[in-house]
């Protein structure tokens, strides 16, 4: 599925909010008459976007997987979108059975940005050092414990991921950060682009992201990037 997240209180089903999960497990338990528990590769916060979520449930129901992308799609508000749908072993795991997930971040410089694209960029004023910036992401390739990079009210023990890919595009006054990888920490990728802005801006001296890695390293980050230009771009399994 995709969805813009824009008017969501993120992915995870919350009593009195509006969610991704919810909405798609109402329309859902409509089709089926069943009540339906989603499992999906991974949460988005509030005001993150999807441009390939994938979720599993189980139902004893016999509607073709055609039938029931069509009629959810038809129940979904209209920032919400089954791209497709399948059945699948009962083995398989829609956060277990995925090989990594790639994220990208939309940032726009300039004097303004178009009302039409406001929701899905980070608006800077001030221009960014692209050879910096490309060269800064190197340092987070591999392997690494990433703790000094996950926002505070996280349970996960494990902080270690491995990013097997990353890079940023540039094309007149649009910047996107793609990172692939393993897993990701509670807000991960918008602390490593707040730092990465904070080196293109020269803010913070190069190798920034380096220093976070090592175990005595500095604390001191960039702040969070705002939820709208993130995307959950895409599942591997």
């Amino acid at each position: 599925m995709e969805y813009d997240g824009s008017s969501f209180s993120g992915w995870q089903r919350q009593k009195d909010k509006v969610t991704v999960q919810g909405e798609v497990e109402s329309g859902l338990s409509k089709i089926l008459s069943q009540n339906v528990n989603l499992i999906s590769s991974g949460r988005t916060d509030a005001g993150v976007h999807a441009r390939h979520q994938v979720a599993n449930f189980k139902t004893d129901r016999n509607i073709p997987p055609r039938d029931i992308k069509k009629a959810l799609n038809s129940f979904l508000p209209k920032d919400v979108r089954i791209k497709s749908a399948q059945s699948v072993s009962l083995d398989f795991h829609a956060r277990y059975s995925a090989k990594s997930k790639i994220y990208s971040y939309n940032i726009f410089t300039g004097e303004y940005i178009s009302p039409f694209k406001a929701r899905y960029f980070w608006h800077l004023s001030s221009d960014l050092d692209f050879y910096k910036m490309n060269k800064e992401l190197k340092y987070i390739l591999g392997r690494h414990d990433f703790i000094n990079f996950q926002a505070k009210g996280s349970s996960v023990k494990d902080t270690e991921r491995t990013i097997s890919s990353v890079f940023l595009k540039k094309y007149g006054n649009y910047y996107n950060v793609f990172i692939e990888a393993d897993g990701f920490l509670y807000k991960m990728v918008r602390f490593i682009v707040g730092t990465l802005i904070e080196v293109g801006r020269g803010k913070f001296e190069p190798k920034r992201l380096k220093s976070l890695l090592q175990p005595e390293g500095e604390l001191r980050r960039g702040s969070v990037a705002p939820a709208r230009g993130l995307f959950l771009w895409k599942v591997k399994y």
